[in-house]
């Protein structure tokens, strides 16, 4: 009977292991945690040169469940005026889609809020080349369209490859195109370039100079069989990576990240978790192209895996 017990164990991880890295839409949606952010410039032309702040700044429950916080700010370069534009209130479900329970204009209580029932802003399907979908805004139907998941971008904040392409289109009642945002989303990072063609005196583009991107995102809706450390997806990566790691009791956790010298580049880790399975993205955009290593320690175990930056 142990026999049949430990090959069905090794099935299950084999399977783990096989589905670990599966991407998600929010794999390229900002990572829901307090304090990541995302700041953009417009230089002006058609638009006001201003820079573009996308942040979590916090939780609140909606309906029992937590939803993160998310404010765009703007902030005009030459009166410095700094206006709300959009307050979300923002989770990952069980399947990996960001989901819109609320939002705001301009204020961040949740109380003056208005409350959803879950719509799906940023979901799954956004992963597909030639999806689309269409709602109805009130007097507007806006459509979303995945124009493709292999672009390249670059912006001040480096060059990222893979990108998906998702136009925004807001159509009116005689079927005329009144309103189009191209964006841009890389990797585990988001947002990196915004471009609004329609309306033409509108025309501008923001792009992405820095960000903050931290975080663990955890998912113990099972006790792991074993301890494990999988391989980084992508490898090659530019410049984010995902890195998985099981633990099956509580324990002190460290991962961090070393150079062919046996430096420490990065701590992606170090407290004590519990038993359950881990997600972290690293970004290595401040390193240079090469081999790198992460090494996953808990109490006796110790994994070695190698992963490559190349820009």
């Amino acid at each position: 009977m142990k026999y049949v017990v430990q090959i069905i164990s090794i099935c299950v991880l084999f399977m783990l292991s096989e589905n670990a890295f599966a991407q998600t839409a929010a794999d390229y949606y900002l990572h829901l945690g307090t304090g990541n952010h995302l700041n953009f410039h417009c230089a002006g032309i058609n638009w006001g040169s201003r820079t573009t702040i996308f942040s979590i700044e916090g939780t609140d429950l909606i309906a029992g469940d937590e939803y993160f916080r998310e404010k765009g700010i703007e902030l005009m370069d030459v009166t410095f005026e700094t206006s709300v534009f959009h307050v979300f209130w923002l989770r990952k479900d069980i399947d990996g889609n960001i989901v819109l329970g609320a939002f705001s204009e301009s204020s961040s209580n949740i109380d003056s809020a208005t409350i959803l029932s879950g719509f799906n802003l940023f979901p799954n399907e956004f992963l597909t080349s030639g999806y689309s979908r269409a709602f109805s805004t009130g007097d507007e139907t806006q459509k979303d369209s995945v124009i493709s998941v292999s672009e390249t971008v670059s912006v001040p904040a480096g060059t990222f490859n893979n990108c998906l392409l998702i136009s925004e289109s807001h159509i009116n009642n005689l079927g005329t195109v009144v309103f189009r945002e191209n964006h841009y989303y890389a990797y585990g990072i988001g947002m990196v370039k915004n471009e609004r063609t329609i309306p033409s005196i509108d025309a501008h583009s923001d792009e992405l100079i820095s960000y903050v991107v931290t975080g663990v995102e955890e998912n113990n809706n099972s006790i792991p069989l074993g301890y494990s450390l999988s391989q980084n997806y992508p490898n090659p990566f530019n410049p984010s990576t995902k890195i998985q790691y099981s633990i099956s009791s509580q324990q002190n956790v460290t991962l961090k990240v070393y150079n062919v010298l046996g430096n420490e580049v990065a701590t992606l880790v170090n407290e004590e978790k519990p038993a359950g399975t881990y997600e972290v993205f690293f970004n290595g955009s401040n390193l240079s192209s090469g081999v790198y290593f992460y090494k996953l320690q808990s109490g006796s175990f110790v994994e070695t895996r190698k992963l490559i930056l190349l820009k």
